[in-house]
C-alpha cells in the first residue's frame, strides 16, 4: 500500500521503495504516539509527502544550472553587444556533453551519481552522506574521488572525439 502510495507520485520503482523503507522508519519512531486506528492514514499521509518532497528534488537535480549559466551569459553578451554566436554555440555544446556525461555516469554508476549529488549539490559532508546511505565516509571519499576519474576520462574521451 505504502509502496504503491509512493509510485504514484514519482513513477519509479525503486524510489518507492526508498520512500517506503524511510516511512516506516518514521512510523517505527512515532509508534507509541500514533493511535492504532490512524497508522494507515498516516502512512499514506506520510508516504504521499515523502514521495512529493522526492519529486521535487529529482525536478531540481535534473534543472541544468549549467543551461541557465549558459543563458545567462548568453543576455550578458546580447546587453553588452560583444554578441559571437560561433562562442556561444561552442560552449553550448560543451555543457551538452557534460550533461550527457552525467547521465551516464548515473545509468552505470548510480551510487556514485548519488554521492556526487550529495556531496556537491547537497553540500553534505563525507560522514553524512555515509550515514545516509549506510557506508563509511572512506568509502563515501573513495567513491568521490573515483567518479571525479571516471566523469574526466569519459569527458576527455567524448569532447575530444567529437572535435
Amino acid at each position: 500500500m505504502v509502496i504503491r502510495n509512493a509510485y504514484l507520485v514519482t513513477k519509479d520503482y525503486y524510489a518507492a521503495e526508498d520512500i517506503c523503507q524511510e516511512t516506516f522508519v518514521r512510523l517505527n519512531a512515532r509508534l507509541d504516539q500514533i493511535p492504532d486506528e490512524n497508522v494507515r492514514s498516516w502512512l499514506l499521509r506520510t508516504s504521499r509527502r515523502l514521495a512529493l518532497d522526492h519529486q521535487r528534488n529529482e525536478e531540481r537535480r535534473s534543472d541544468s544550472p549549467a543551461y541557465t549559466e549558459w543563458e545567462e551569459e548568453m543576455e550578458a553578451h546580447v546587453a553588452s553587444e560583444c554578441f559571437d554566436l560561433s562562442e556561444l554555440l561552442e560552449k553550448r555544446e560543451e555543457i551538452r556533453v557534460r550533461k550527457e556525461t552525467l547521465m551516464l555516469l548515473k545509468e552505470q554508476r548510480p551510487l556514485w551519481y548519488e554521492v556526487l549529488l550529495m556531496s556537491c549539490v547537497e553540500e553534505m559532508c563525507n560522514g553524512a552522506i555515509g550515514l545516509q546511505l549506510d557506508i563509511t565516509p572512506s568509502l563515501v571519499s573513495k567513491w568521490k574521488e573515483r567518479a571525479g576519474r571516471w566523469l574526466r576520462e569519459c569527458y576527455e574521451r567524448d569532447y575530444l572525439e567529437e572535435e
